[in-house]
């Protein structure tokens, strides 16, 4: 039985596999023309669908592929402008698994990178799909203001604007960069000649005529300050250190927030769980855990395997408010919860007046 409607994740695969398998067609690689390329995916477009939702889709469906071509068409005009400057698609879902042992901080690097061109001067460009509502760039998904966190100083550096004047940055995301680190070993030849790396965005019918390349400008020091961060972070995590957990406000998207009732975990914490986890119980319960936290490791044989009672507690009590609500007046917010809004606060001290 398939699907009434494309979930976000299936909408970017159905769109990833039409660019594999155009990529595969000697016809696409070298086709210079924006209509013919358009007509291209236009038609793997209809090859592919079917696989992922059926002879007869739904309505819903229907309208979702139709969004689909728009984007690819869009793109034609940026793929024809790639081929006609000497750029030859290289590979395509270009798979780095563990068994490749490309190692770094003593832990294997495994990955898919969406496509690799090749130029005979300019080297290499890595290019990663993006079917975001709106579009991002690259630098300002990588890199962000820099934050100090004692339990990790690898991740800031100091970046040179436009202008000529050093500013402090701190790394957000890691994935282009360990690109040109895999593209280094991979295919050194051609990596000789640089390597240059960006999304290719498959914008919505809003964006339509808007060029699809964003190029992130990653210098050599740049590129060995997001490798010494990347070898840092890989260390930390085969020594099964994950202490302490980032402030609520840096993670954009978080599966357990949940858990924690959307409260910080690090004011949840007992006892028992802190000294589990090696963390100084007396500074467990502080107001501003980010900053006075160090780097604890956590001993295999002594993770927690389930939550702390507080958590559990702070979630019962959640659940309990949400029943009070619907029968009778609403429960007052319990402890980590904001007086004005009754939701999970950002902010610090953990009850605050203002949102």
């Amino acid at each position: 039985m398939y699907a009434r409607e494309i979930p976000a994740t299936d909408f970017g695969t159905v769109i990833h596999k039409v660019l594999e398998e155009c990529a595969g067609d000697p016809a696409y690689r070298v086709a210079t023309d924006a209509e013919e390329i358009g007509r291209m995916l236009s038609l793997r477009l209809d090859h592919v669908a079917p696989r992922y939702f059926g002879d007869k889709p739904s309505p819903v469906v229907r309208v979702q592929l139709e969004s689909m071509r728009v984007r690819l068409l869009a793109a034609a005009d940026t793929e024809a402008r790639i081929h006609a400057e000497g750029w030859q698609i290289l590979a395509v879902e270009h798979k780095v698994r563990k068994e490749d042992k490309r190692m770094l901080g003593g832990l294997a690097v495994a990955g898919t990178m969406d496509r690799v061109e090749r130029h005979p001067v300019h080297g290499l460009r890595i290019l990663d799909y993006k079917t975001y509502a709106r579009a991002k760039n690259p630098r300002k998904t990588h890199i962000g203001p820099q934050r100090g966190r004692k339990h990790l100083p690898e991740a800031d550096f100091e970046m040179m604007t436009e202008k000529g004047k050093l500013v402090p940055r701190s790394w957000t995301d890691l994935q282009l960069p360990l690109y040109v680190w895999l593209a280094r070993q991979i295919w050194p030849e051609d990596a000789a000649k640089g390597v240059r790396v960006g999304y290719f965005l498959l914008p919505p019918e809003t964006d339509a005529g808007k060029d699809s390349l964003e190029i992130f400008a990653l210098d050599d020091a740049m590129e060995k300050s997001a490798i010494r961060c990347a070898a840092r972070v890989a260390e930390l995590v085969k020594d099964g250190r994950f202490w302490p957990p980032s402030p609520a406000a840096w993670v954009e998207f978080d599966d357990f927030a949940g858990w924690f009732a959307d409260a910080d975990p690090a004011l949840l914490i007992d006892k028992e769980s802190a000294e589990r986890l090696n963390v100084n119980p007396s500074i467990a319960r502080t107001t501003d855990s980010a900053a006075t936290y160090s780097s604890w490791p956590m001993p295999e044989a002594a993770r927690p395997t389930g939550l702390s009672r507080a958590a559990s507690n702070s979630s019962n009590a959640a659940r309990s408010r949400n029943k009070s609500s619907r029968s009778h007046s609403p429960a007052p917010p319990p402890r980590n919860f904001c007086r004005k809004c009754s939701s999970a606060c950002r902010k610090r001290p953990a009850i605050t007046a203002s949102c």
